[in-house]
């Protein structure tokens, strides 16, 4: 299932989101002192930039949707009026 099919009729996209790597900052400086001390860093780095490439923002006309593609599909979306 795409994000257009879950869209309501006559909904359209007005811009489409992905996170910055800065709201992961913590993360990316988590696995590089993971790499200097043990060499698994470069896992969490992998994982990191798996899940921050999974985390899609949809605004549309009518409403705010989030999109998190990891394992599986997860999305929510909040009306303008409840935000």
């Amino acid at each position: 299932m795409t994000i257009s099919e879950e869209m309501h009729k006559g909904e359209k996209i007005l811009k489409e989101i992905t996170p910055s790597r800065w709201a992961f900052f913590w993360f990316y400086c988590f696995g590089a002192i993971m790499i200097i001390a043990f060499g698994l860093g470069i896992i969490i780095i992998i994982v990191t930039e798996l899940i921050r490439r999974g985390t899609k923002y949809y605004i549309t006309d009518k409403r705010v949707i989030y999109e998190f593609t990891f394992l599986s599909r997860i999305t929510s979306s909040a009306l303008y009026d409840k935000i």
